[in-house]
């Protein structure tokens, strides 16, 4: 079961409540925010706001005992210019998951 209400980042959960279903449904994921997010940015506060949701959801995740957090490297390429991005997604990765 994927929980989708954490995709919105600026809206009120019932943490204990989602715990609650995730106990009961056992390997439970949530979908983390991803409107507007762009890990790979040319512009470093965007990549900040970015890991700040991210590690927001994974925190959240964490709290509920989910198994899976679901995210979107919002590579989109006729909108994104692709150099560096690769290399700016890997050290966003990193970061995060360290």
């Amino acid at each position: 079961m994927e929980f989708q209400n954490f995709f919105f980042p600026d809206k009120e959960l019932d943490l204990e409540w989602f715990k609650e279903q995730s106990a009961q449904l056992g390997t439970t994921s949530i979908h983390a925010p991803f409107i507007d997010l762009f890990p790979g940015s040319l512009d470093p506060l965007i990549r900040g706001v970015t890991r700040t949701r991210f590690l927001t959801a994974i925190r959240q995740a964490t709290e509920i005992n989910a198994s899976h957090v679901v995210f979107h490297n919002a590579f989109f390429p006729q909108a994104h210019f692709p150099d560096g991005w690769l290399e700016r997604t890997v050290e966003f990765w990193r970061d995060i998951l360290t």
